[in-house]
C-alpha cells in the first residue's frame, strides 16, 4: 500500500523518550497503514532497538542503525530519508509528542510546494521548558497543551518571531533561521534536490538552518503549520551545545558567503543584542534605498598613493578606471550582487558581503576603504565594521566619516 508520509526520527540513547514519541504516532487519527515511521539510530547502546521492535506490529516501521562515531544527526536523518517510501518526508525529534492530527497536517500542508515547519510547544533549544513538571509530562499532548495554553514559558521559543509577522513566515527576511529540524517536512524530491542535510556538521546545531537556507535558495518557500504541532519533552542538554553551535555557525558562513548569512553569523557569534529578523529587514531595506548610491567619487579620493593591497567595503557599481592597471591588488565587497558584478574587473577579487565578518586573513591588506554605501548600517554596526577593517588592514579610511 502506498504511504503518504514518512516520519524520520533520529535518536541516540533515548529509548524512554522514543517510546513516548512512538506512542503518539500510534494514536494518530490518520490511518496507521498510510504512513510509515523510520527510526534512524545514531549508534545507541541502550534499548532503542528493543523499543522499535515493540512497535513493529503497531506501526509501519523501518530501522536504520549506524555506528557511533560521534554526533552525526545529519547523517542519521539522511539515512532515514533514504529508506522513506512516501512522497513527503517529515523529521520529528525523539521525545517529541505528536498531536493526533500531526500526520494529517503535514500531508495537507504539501498540497502546494513548500518546506513546512510545525509549531513546537515547550521547545527551548538551549534549555528546558519550566512548565513541564513530572506530572504534566505524563499526560497526552492534547491535555498538556490545553493545560498550559496560556503559559508563555511553554510557547515555542520562536513564537515571538512568528507573532511579529502574524505567523506568515513568508514575510520574513530569513525564515530559514527558524527552520529547526525537531518538526519539519518536505517533499522527498525537494529534500534530495537541495542535497539533504550537510554531513560536514559533526556536532550539535545549525545543520538544520543551513538546510533551510539551501531550501529557500532553491526557490522553495518555507511555511509554518500550527496544525502540525508537537510538544517537546524536557531532556538533558549537553553544556557544550552553545560552543558547538557557534562553531557550526562559522562553518555555515564559510560555506555560504552572502550578506544575510554573514549578518546572521555576526549576531550569533558576537551575541549582538538584536533579532536576526530585525537585522535582516534593516539590511534589505538599506540595500533597496542605497541602490543608487554612487561611491566612485569617494574611491577616486584615495588618490595616487594607493598601496599595493586594497580592500573596499561597499564598492558599488563602479571603481576608478585607473584601478585596472595601476599594479595594485583590489578586493571588492558589496551587499548588492548586481553592483558588485559590475564593479569587478579582470584582476580584481569580488566578495558578496557586508564587511562584518569577511573571513579575510588578519592584516592581509595595506588599506581598507569603507564607503558611504555602509552609511545606512553605520548607526548599528559602524563600530563593528571598523573593527573588522582594522583586523584585516594596516590602514583604514572611511571617506564619508572623515576617518583616516
Amino acid at each position: 500500500m502506498t504511504v503518504a508520509l514518512s516520519v524520520v526520527i533520529p535518536t541516540y540513547n533515548r529509548a524512554a523518550l522514543l517510546r513516548r514519541t512512538l506512542e503518539t504516532l500510534v494514536a494518530q487519527r490518520f490511518p496507521v497503514e498510510s504512513f510509515e515511521v523510520v527510526i534512524a539510530d545514531d549508534g545507541s547502546s541502550d534499548d532503542t532497538a528493543g523499543v522499535v521492535a515493540e512497535y513493529a506490529t503497531r506501526l509501519r516501521t523501518r530501522y536504520h542503525f549506524q555506528e557511533d562515531l560521534g554526533f552525526r544527526a545529519g547523517a542519521a536523518r539522511n539515512a532515514g530519508a533514504r529508506l522513506a517510501t512516501a512522497p513527503v518526508v517529515a523529521f520529528l525529534d525523539d521525545g517529541a509528542l505528536a498531536n493526533p492530527d500531526y500526520v494529517h497536517a503535514h500531508v495537507d500542508a504539501h498540497r502546494d510546494r513548500a518546506a513546512v515547519m510545525g509549531y513546537v510547544h515547550g521547545y527551548a533549544p538551549l534549555g528546558e521548558s519550566r512548565s513541564l513538571d513530572d506530572a504534566v509530562m505524563r499526560l497526552d499532548p492534547v491535555t498538556i497543551v490545553e493545560r498550559l495554553a496560556d503559559d508563555r514559558t511553554f510557547f515555542d521559543s520562536r513564537h515571538y518571531e512568528f507573532e511579529f509577522v502574524d505567523f506568515d513566515v513568508g514575510r520574513m527576511a530569513a525564515p530559514w533561521y527558524l527552520f529547526w529540524s525537531g518538526n519539519i517536512s518536505m517533499r522527498v524530491e525537494d529534500f534530495w534536490a537541495v542535497g539533504g542535510f550537510d554531513e560536514d556538521f559533526h556536532s550539535w546545531g545549525t545543520e538544520d538552518i543551513e538546510l533551510g537556507y539551501r531550501v529557500t535558495e532553491h526557490g522553495i518557500p518555507i511555511v509554518l503549520s500550527r496544525d502540525a504541532w508537537s510538544v517537546e519533552l524536557p531532556h538533558g542538554r549537553d553544556a557544550n551545545n552553545v560552543v558547538t553551535s557557534m562553531a557550526n555557525m562559522q562553518l555555515f558562513l564559510d560555506k555560504h558567503r552572502t550578506p544575510i548569512v554573514e549578518l546572521c553569523a555576526f549576531i550569533l557569534l558576537t551575541r549582538y543584542p538584536m533579532m536576526v529578523e530585525d537585522a535582516g529587514h534593516r539590511l534589505l531595506s538599506w540595500a533597496r534605498r542605497s541602490r543608487r548610491v554612487d561611491v566612485l567619487g569617494e574611491l577616486e579620493t584615495v588618490g595616487s598613493d594607493v598601496p599595493r593591497r586594497v580592500a573596499v567595503f561597499g564598492c558599488g557599481g563602479s571603481v576608478p578606471a585607473s584601478w585596472a592597471a595601476d599594479g595594485s591588488v583590489y578586493t571588492l565587497l558589496d551587499f548588492d550582487r548586481d553592483l558588485l558584478c559590475r564593479a569587478v574587473r579582470p584582476g580584481h577579487t569580488g566578495r558578496y558581503g557586508i564587511g562584518l565578518r569577511t573571513g579575510l586573513p588578519d592584516k592581509s591588506f595595506d588599506l581598507v576603504v569603507i564607503t558611504s554605501r555602509l552609511r545606512g548600517l553605520w548607526e548599528l554596526w559602524g563600530k563593528n565594521l571598523l573593527q573588522e577593517a582594522q583586523r584585516v588592514g594596516h590602514e583604514v579610511r572611511v571617506p564619508f566619516r572623515g576617518i583616516r
